[in-house]
């Protein structure tokens, strides 16, 4: 029997017209969200920058309001402001504007008002009875609700969809601030060339004497130093040893250039001249019985700049620059952070020509060579200096490192100080793995010592070269101090157009008058100018002093404050820090505080050398607990129960030192609140949560390439601050400026 059925073609193609109904619905909904968001964003920083514009101008109200309204405009949220100076006045039909109303405002559904504006000011301000008075509002809120219309949506059925901004940001009056002022080593002198450049009396920098290295030669040809000398002998118990003397800042070649125009990236490292300043000079950096020693009475070393930060002591491996990543041209990493800015580098090389002369003999001979510096556990692992020989049957490949225990017998290492990394020490020059290297060196055959920096910070002072096996301390290190015996320096260390001879800007340095310096006139063709001739512009030390520069720019902004409302106060860290200043000066004069006391007092202890002078470690975490001490209602102190506490730390460096905490503090030795083991970095991060438990909020500045960014901005976003980063010192005056407006004007919804 034969079944009829009926086609179904239909059916299909009305589920297929559903299909296509519900996509479109989804994507509909889709676009219109998505352009519902958008303008969300750009309503909430369109209120976001009029609040903040308006803040500036409380507590006059009716200004702040105008201000708003501009800003809105500025922004495609325009009233049509008219008549701006007697009040607000719109005229754009498709904005609503409402300031300090009560009024209950209901757009029509048939005819909405697409832009919605309120501006309050009334809630903020003081009253007297139930009423506002005028003037007298310290924030200011900007609400603003836009209509967003819909497209695909609206076949179903759907209206404009609202979206709103709101921001209220406050003027703030009445502060109590604490300028945390670094004042560690790295901050003194110049950015490259430490030490370099000292004060002249009464002169303002630049001014001031730049001769790094000692002349002695005539004005164009080279120094004496290059003449040399026949090695002389050494009698050490009635026997003849011979050795040579070698200053380290005074290398022939650098394999990595100190120049700015020529360093390619973060993460790019080069050996650069030190210097420890004249004796009993504070001012100059002076080290005392610890500090570099030479032939000249400036104590010049070598150092493996710049100095600690992103560019850290760490090795690939996390541990130390290994003789793995020597091999493999790469110089000590910290973290990937390098590889994502150009690096890693080469490991900065430094080479010193010498020969053996007249009567030393051939045979086995042990290199020595005193420095500072660097992680300890780098150091202690032998991964500071690595090294190499070239010339006679050497190929100039690395052979070793320095030694991490003495290798001659009652050899005590010649600690100063006993302190690892902060003390000058004798260590010889071994292999790989630690053990004995001798190289075999013949008289009158040009060799040249490689030394290449494993950790940055690292310092060299001096190199001895000798073929006696015995104590160094008590005996060639002895002769080495008091004779001043020539290695024969050749290349750049002879040339007279070394930077390092570069002469000062008038007055007699120790080459004597300036004519007797050495200077680079052409031959032929125009004469270099008098700057040119003496080079103390160049990079080696003609940067900004950061020192001079933040304590310059830490005035400017001092002179911004108010004495009727606000107060400063002084914090000095190094090694330790030092309250300098209890805050000034409201709370102790009363009305005896004048601009004039606050300008002279902060003036003085500033910018007053013998007070502020850099010298030791990075004691970030000291530095926050005496500023946070500083901010305390009780005496001594003179912080305000009504004021807002702030606290401005600065630095061009990172944490190196956590120690001197109060007992009450020194949880923070056990807490890991940072990444990896450095405690100073721990105790940072403690004092920081001790600031926010306490309101305090901490703007944080950093200056230069050394300086962990990462870690200052956490501490200002923990506490509800702001980080602003310095590249150089001459960006200084506009970040000081920036900070000034950014503590008084900020969001608080």
């Amino acid at each position: 029997m034969k079944v009829c059925r009926r086609p179904e073609n239909g059916q299909a193609l009305i589920v297929v017209a559903f299909a296509i109904i519900t996509l479109i619905a989804f994507v509909g909904l889709g676009v219109d969200l998505g352009l519902a968001y958008v303008e969300r964003v750009r309503v909430q920083r369109a209120a976001d920058a009029a609040a903040l514009a308006a803040a500036a101008e409380l507590p006059l109200e009716a200004p702040a309001q105008l201000r708003a309204l501009e800003y809105l405009a500025e922004n495609d949220y325009d009233c049509m402001l008219v008549a701006a100076g007697a009040g607000a006045n719109c005229t754009n039909p498709d904005v609503h504007v409402r300031i300090n109303s009560n009024e209950n405002f209901v757009n029509d559904p048939e005819n909405p008002v697409p832009t919605n504006i309120e501006i309050d000011t009334a809630e903020f301000s003081q009253t007297q009875g139930n009423n506002p008075v005028p003037n007298t509002a310290v924030r200011i809120r900007v609400r603003v609700t836009q209509l967003v219309p819909v497209y695909f949506m609206r076949l179903l059925g759907f209206k404009p969809v609202p979206v709103t901004g709101v921001a209220t940001a406050e003027n703030i009056r009445d502060l109590d601030i604490v300028l945390v002022f670094d004042q560690s080593g790295s901050m003194e002198f110049d950015t490259l060339c430490y030490g370099c450049w000292t004060p002249q009396v009464g002169a303002a920098y630049p001014q001031g004497n730049r001769y790094p290295l000692p002349w002695g030669g005539t004005m164009y040809g080279p120094p004496t130093h290059s003449s040399g000398n026949d090695t002389q002998p050494v009698t050490i118990s009635g026997k003849k040893y011979y050795y040579m003397a070698i200053e380290a800042e005074e290398y022939s070649k650098l394999s990595n250039d100190y120049h700015k125009a020529t360093r390619p990236g973060q993460g790019y490292t080069f050996w650069v001249l030190g210097r420890n300043g004249k004796v009993n000079d504070p001012t100059a950096g002076y080290l005392g019985d610890s500090g570099a020693f030479g032939r000249d009475d400036q104590g010049g070393y070598l150092m493996h700049a710049p100095y600690v930060g992103y560019t850290n002591q760490k090795g690939a491996s996390g541990v130390g620059c290994s003789w793995a990543d020597l091999n493999n041209g790469r110089m000590c990493l910290r973290n990937t952070w390098i590889t994502e800015h150009g690096g890693p580098y080469p490991a900065p090389r430094a080479d010193y020509n010498l020969r053996l002369k007249g009567a030393a003999p051939a045979g086995t001979w042990y290199i020595w060579v005193r420095v500072q510096g660097g992680d300890t556990s780098d150091d202690l692992s032998g991964q500071g200096l690595f090294w190499g020989l070239s010339g006679g049957a050497y190929s100039g490949a690395p052979l070793g490192r320095a030694a991490t225990t003495p290798q001659a017998s009652g050899d005590n290492g010649w600690h100063y100080n006993g302190a690892e990394s902060s003390s000058w020490r004798w260590r010889r020059l071994v292999n790989s793995s630690g053990g004995a290297y001798n190289p075999a060196l013949s008289a009158g055959v040009d060799y040249t010592l490689h030394l290449w920096a494993g950790s940055a910070g690292y310092a060299v002072d001096r190199i001895i070269i000798t073929n006696y096996n015995g104590e160094i301390k008590a005996n060639l290190g002895k002769a080495a101090n008091s004779v001043n015996l020539d290695n024969n320096r050749g290349g750049w260390a002879a040339d007279p157009c070394d930077a390092r001879f570069g002469g000062f800007p008038g007055g007699e340095g120790e080459g004597g008058p300036t004519n007797d310096l050495p200077r680079c006139d052409a031959t032929s063709g125009p004469a270099l100018s008098p700057e040119a001739r003496y080079r103390y512009n160049d990079d080696l030390f003609d940067d900004e002093q950061p020192l001079a520069s933040t304590a310059a720019s830490a005035v400017r902004f001092i002179r911004k404050l108010d004495p009727a409302f606000d107060q400063i106060g002084l914090v000095r860290y190094s090694q330790k820090a030092e309250p300098a200043r209890e805050l000034l000066c409201l709370k102790s004069q009363g009305a005896g505080c004048t601009k004039n006391v606050m300008d002279n007092t902060m003036l003085d202890e500033l910018m007053t050398r013998q007070k502020t002078y850099a010298n030791g470690s990075t004691n970030i975490p000291d530095g926050l607990e005496e500023a946070i001490k500083m901010l305390d209602l009780d005496p001594p102190h003179n912080g305000r129960a009504t004021a807002a506490h702030i606290i401005i730390l600065m630095t061009d460096g990172q944490p190196n030192e956590y120690g001197n905490l109060d007992n009450a503090n020194k949880d923070c030795y056990q807490e890991d609140l940072w990444p990896g083991s450095d405690r100073a970095l721990d105790c940072s991060m403690y004092m920081a949560r001790r600031a926010l438990n306490k309101g305090i909020v901490v703007f944080t500045i950093t200056l230069g390439e050394g300086a962990d960014q990462e870690l200052l901005e956490e501490i200002a976003n923990m506490t509800g601050g702001m980080h602003l980063h310095a590249e150089s010192p001459d960006r200084l005056d506009d970040i000081f400026d920036e900070l000034y407006s950014r503590i008084f004007l900020r969001l608080v919804e």
